[in-house]
C-alpha cells in the first residue's frame, strides 16, 4: 500500500467497499492509493500521488501508481475489454464548454470502434465536426452506408419426439393429475347344447367388462423473456426494423426451447420424477446386427441390401409382437440411420436404389379387411437428439437410439388411434407482464404430462443400430 499514515484507514476501507460491491473489477485493479504529494511523516516527496506536468496542459488527467516506478500501466497482466481514448483537442473543447456553461455533448462526438491489435473495443471523444464517418476508423461516410433489410439467425436443429406421440389436451388446464380411463373384458362364446329350435339362457360364465384408469402427474414448464424500455423506444423510430425484430424474436426463441425440453422429456422422461418417457415404457434393446456405420464403412458391394434386410428384420420383429394389428409406425432414428437408408447404394453393381426408396414400396403392414392386404402407413424421421454423441441422449452409453411406436392399430371390436399419449393440458400462456424500472418481464408456461400407453408393446426401442460405442 502506497497510501500516507494519515490516509490508512480510509484508505482500507475504501478497498473494502470497492471488495464488496465490485469484487470483478477490483481483480483488476493492483492498488488504491490516498495521500498527499509530500509525506510529512516521512518528510519526502511521494511520486505516487504526484501530479504530472500533463494535467495542467490536457484538463483530463488520471495518475497511478506506475508513475516514477519501473512497472507497466497496469499490475494485472488480463487485457482490458474495453479502453477510452481522449486527445487533448477534446480535452480542450470539453473545457471550454464548462466554462461557457454550455452542454458537453454539444461540444464533443462519441464514437465506438474496434482495435484488432489488442483486441479492445476503443471509445473516443472528438470535437464535433472532425469526423465526417458513422464508424470511427473508416474512410466511408455514413451516408455512404447501406443495410440489407434481412436478419440472419442462428440456426437450431429441430427435435421431432412430438411425431411418435398424440398429444392431447382435456378441459381442465389447470389440473394436477391427468387420467385415461381402460375397459377390458372376459368371456366366449360357447356351441349351446339344447336341442335344435330351442333356446336356452344360461347366465352361468357371462360376459363381463369393466373399466380402469390410468393417471399421470402434470407438471409446468416456464421460460422467462424481457422487454426493455430503451429498445422499444428505439423500435418505435422510423426505418429501424432490428430493434422491433429482435423483440419479436424473443417469444419465438422462448417457444422454442420449450419445444425442446419437451421433446427431451417425451424421449427420456424425468426418472427422479417418476415421469415416464419413450424410453421408459419398456426395457432398451440392444440391437445385435451389424450398427449402419460398419456397414457403410465396410466392403461390401451389397451396403444398401444388407441395411434393407436389417430395417425389414426389426420392423418385422415390431409388427409381429403386436400381431400385425399396427396400421400406422412412427420410427424416429439417428442422423447416421437416416443417412445409411439415404445415401447408399442397393448394390454397387446393378443397383443404384437407396435403401428408402426400396423400403417405402415394400413395406407390409396389417390385414386391411379379409380379403386384401393393406400397404402400412408410416413415416421415418432423422432425429438429432437420439445421436450417440447428442448431450440428450444419457440412456444409450455411447450408442445411438432408434425409437418405433405404433399410433393407430385395427381391432376386431374397434379400431384404436392415440396409443401413445403425451397430455398437454395448456399449449401456450404467456402471464400478464410484471413491469419492472428496465422494462418488461415476461414468462412463458405450458404444463404437460409424462406418457401414457395403454399398450406398452405399441413403442419399442432399440441402441446401437447406428453407432455402436
Amino acid at each position: 500500500m502506497a497510501s500516507t499514515k494519515a490516509f490508512s484507514k480510509i484508505q482500507n476501507l475504501v478497498i473494502g467497499e470497492l471488495e464488496k460491491s465490485a469484487p470483478e473489477r477490483m481483480k483488476h485493479i493492483s492498488d488504491v492509493s490516498i495521500g498527499f504529494s509530500n509525506d510529512n511523516a516521512k518528510g519526502l516527496t511521494n511520486p505516487a500521488f504526484k501530479l504530472g506536468p500533463s494535467s495542467m496542459q490536457h484538463a483530463l488527467f488520471a495518475s497511478c501508481d506506475s508513475i516514477g516506478k519501473p512497472k507497466s500501466y497496469w499490475a494485472n497482466t488480463q487485457q482490458q475489454f474495453s479502453r477510452f481514448d481522449i486527445n487533448p483537442a477534446a480535452a480542450q473543447a470539453v473545457q471550454d464548454s464548462l466554462v461557457a456553461k454550455k452542454d458537453v455533448l454539444d461540444a464533443v462526438d462519441t464514437y465506438m470502434s474496434f482495435d484488432s491489435a489488442t483486441g479492445q473495443l476503443v471509445f473516443r471523444a472528438l470535437p464535433k465536426g472532425t469526423k465526417d464517418s458513422l464508424v470511427t476508423g473508416t474512410a466511408i461516410p455514413s451516408w455512404n452506408i447501406g443495410y440489407l433489410q434481412k436478419l440472419f439467425k442462428q440456426p437450431y436443429a429441430r427435435s421431432f419426439a412430438k411425431n411418435l406421440v398424440s398429444v392431447e389436451s382435456f378441459g381442465n388446464a389447470w389440473a394436477d393429475v391427468v387420467g385415461v380411463f381402460k375397459e377390458t373384458f372376459e368371456g366366449n362364446a360357447r356351441v349351446s347344447n339344447a336341442a335344435q329350435s330351442t333356446f336356452e339362457a344360461n347366465a352361468s360364465d357371462p360376459i363381463t367388462n369393466k373399466s380402469g384408469v390410468i393417471l399421470s402427474n402434470i407438471f409446468n414448464i416456464a421460460v422467462d423473456y424481457e422487454v426493455g424500455n430503451e429498445e422499444t423506444a428505439r423500435a418505435g423510430v422510423a426505418g429501424n426494423f432490428l430493434s422491433g425484430q429482435l423483440i419479436a424474436d424473443r417469444p419465438r426463441y422462448a417457444d422454442m426451447v420449450i419445444n425442446r425440453l419437451q421433446d427431451v422429456i417425451r424421449y427420456f422422461g424425468v426418472p427422479e420424477a417418476d415421469v415416464i418417457g419413450l424410453t421408459g415404457v419398456n426395457p432398451i434393446a440392444d440391437y445385435s446386427g451389424t450398427s449402419f456405420a460398419a456397414i457403410m464403412a465396410g466392403a461390401s458391394t451389397t451396403k444398401g441390401a444388407d441395411i434393407i434386410k436389417a430395417v425389414y428384420g426389426i420392423v418385422g420383429d415390431f409388427l409381429q409382437g403386436m400381431s400385425y394389428m399396427p396400421t400406422e409406425l412412427k420410427i424416429n432414428c439417428s442422423t447416421t440411420v437416416f443417412r445409411a437408408l439415404t445415401t447408399t447404394l442397393y448394390s454397387d453393381g446393378f443397383n443404384p436404389a437407396s435403401p428408402i426408396s426400396i423400403i417405402s414400396k415394400n413395406m407390409i403392414g396389417g390385414v386391411q379387411e379379409i380379403d386384401g392386404v393393406k400397404q402400412c402407413s408410416y413415416t421415418i424421421t432423422a432425429d438429432p437428439m437420439l445421436d450417440a454423441d447428442s448431450p440428450y441422449n444419457t440412456v444409450a452409453a455411447g450408442d445411438d437410439l432408434f425409437i418405433i411406436t405404433a399410433p393407430s392399430i385395427g381391432s376386431a371390436l374397434e379400431d384404436q388411434s392415440g396409443l401413445v399419449i403425451s397430455p398437454e393440458p395448456m399449449g401456450r400462456y404467456i402471464v400478464p407482464p410484471m413491469y419492472q424500472r428496465s422494462g418488461y418481464l415476461y414468462t412463458m408456461y405450458t404444463r404437460m404430462g409424462g406418457l401414457i400407453t395403454p399398450i406398452k408393446s405399441a413403442v419399442k426401442v432399440y441402441k446401437g443400430v447406428g453407432v455402436q460405442g
